[in-house]
């Protein structure tokens, strides 16, 4: 070290060394140990001073963690049959478990889907919410992958969507059916269908709203249509006659010209199908 020394004029014109040693280290700490210190001053006169002084102890600075943004995907995104033209949705949730902050600047996949959030930032330990909609343009598969761009070091970045475009809704149960016979296990045919459903009470030439049909409450000689059998509707004094039972409630009325029934449908326009119709000879 030279005069320009940041000790200034205390050591202008001398040279001086050290050698120093390090102790093991304690509880992570090192301690540094002057053995020996050296000046010399201008004219070549040695000195030497100091044997075995603890000058300081260091602390070692632990390196900086390695930054991670770990991505995963979480959700059901199975949207089964959608109208065309209509929009179903689904959500999904996109989970930072790093370190770091995740960026994310958008997603791919396949035509017909969209999400309410393409991009932004996700804190270590977060998550977001996210929207997904698929809006079939025409009947078909919809199924493929979703896929989340983003600056992560590690984890899963794709999940699986699949749905089907369809032109007409999916058939629906029917809100009432008859039931009749013993035990009411015997279907009688759709209450609330339009005369012009296959299985129609009401279609005179289907198998439940047929003269003809042994299923048929119109059928005076059909136990479900004599006017002597206990399981008819048209015999006044049924014990047992068919049920129309309300799918969608789980509960029923009874189908009958017998007045005393407890449960019996007492609504005008049905009594004045039995009469005039169902019952009619």
């Amino acid at each position: 070290m030279t005069a320009d020394s940041p000790f200034g004029n205390t050591l202008a014109g001398k040279k001086f060394g050290a050698i120093v040693e390090s102790l093991p280290m304690a509880q992570g700490v090192a301690a540094i140990v002057v053995e020996r210190a050296m000046y010399s001053n201008a004219n070549g006169i040695a000195w030497a001073a100091g044997t075995d002084v603890v000058a300081t102890k260091l602390t070692p600075i632990p390196p900086a963690p390695t930054a991670t943004r770990l991505i995963a995907l979480s959700g059901s995104l199975a949207f089964g049959n959608v109208l065309v033209g209509t929009t179903a949705t689904a959500q999904m949730v996109i989970w930072n478990s790093g370190n770091a902050t995740l960026t994310v600047t958008g997603m791919t996949g396949p035509s017909g889907y969209t999400a309410n959030w393409l991009s932004g930032t996700i804190a270590p330990g977060s998550s977001q919410p996210v929207t997904v909609g698929l809006t079939p343009s025409a009947a078909g598969s919809y199924d493929g992958t979703i896929t989340v761009l983003s600056d992560h070091t590690s984890g899963t970045d794709t999940i699986g969507v699949s749905g089907t475009g369809t032109i007409v809704p999916p058939p629906q149960q029917d809100r009432y059916v008859l039931y009749g016979g013993p035990n009411f296990a015997t279907y009688l045919g759709c209450w609330s269908c339009t005369q012009y459903a296959s299985d129609s009470v009401f279609n005179q030439f289907g198998a439940y709203g047929s003269r003809f049909s042994s299923t048929s409450v119109s059928n005076h000689f059909s136990q479900y249509g004599s006017p002597f059998s206990s399981y008819s509707a048209c015999n006044e004094f049924a014990s047992n006659p068919p049920r129309i039972i309300d799918t969608t409630m789980n509960t029923y009325t009874e189908l009958t010209l017998n007045p005393f029934r407890p449960y019996a449908n007492r609504d005008s326009a049905v009594l004045t199908w039995l009469h005039q119709v169902a019952c009619e000879r």
